[in-house]
């Protein structure tokens, strides 16, 4: 049986125990690297090796050390850092801010004025403050939610047939 046979028949042998002896720092490469490395050397060393095991570890830590250097030549950057590359999205000026707030304004005191109190606080809930849904609403006021639903259609329906609103509304997207 040649070295490089017997070497070969230590490492299957061994296999798993090498890995369990370097346990969860153990770096795959070198690992491998170290290997390739032995068989290359006892095939051209005319050196007789009996035990491969500490020579093996030897290996194993140079190989490992050259992994680390190759590795710190990169440069791995976290999340943050391409955030911070993004560009920003252009959002809208104060002035289209200003404007749309202006006619959500106009559009709630509109309703304040037209319809009870009632309409104009379940409109409210429902479309600006808190979005809530027909139930809680019904919960709220103590009336059906088909009922509710159809005054706030109503209302909505009012809001997008005004002429006034209508044309601000496209003003303010164009």
């Amino acid at each position: 049986m040649g070295r490089n046979s017997l070497f070969d028949t230590w490492f299957v042998y061994n296999y798993q125990r090498l890995r369990n002896v370097f346990g969860r720092f153990l770096n795959e490469d070198a690992f491998h690297d170290a290997y390739l490395v032995m068989k290359r050397e006892i095939m051209l060393s005319e050196v007789v090796t009996e035990n491969f095991e500490p020579y093996f570890f030897g290996v194993y830590k140079k190989c490992r050390l050259r992994c680390i250097h190759k590795d710190s030549r990169y440069y791995f950057p976290d999340d943050e850092h391409f955030f911070l590359l993004m560009e920003e999205e252009e959002g809208p000026s104060v002035k289209i801010l200003a404007a749309s707030d202006k006619l959500v304004y106009d559009i709630l005191l509109f309703v304040k004025k037209k319809y009870p109190q009632t309409d104009y606080e379940l409109f409210r809930l429902k479309e600006y403050e808190a979005k809530c849904s027909y139930r809680n609403l019904s919960a709220y006021a103590g009336i059906s939610a088909s009922a509710i639903h159809k005054r706030i259609s109503d209302i909505v329906d009012v809001i997008r047939n005004h002429k006034g609103f209508s044309k601000r509304y496209v003003q303010i997207n164009i």
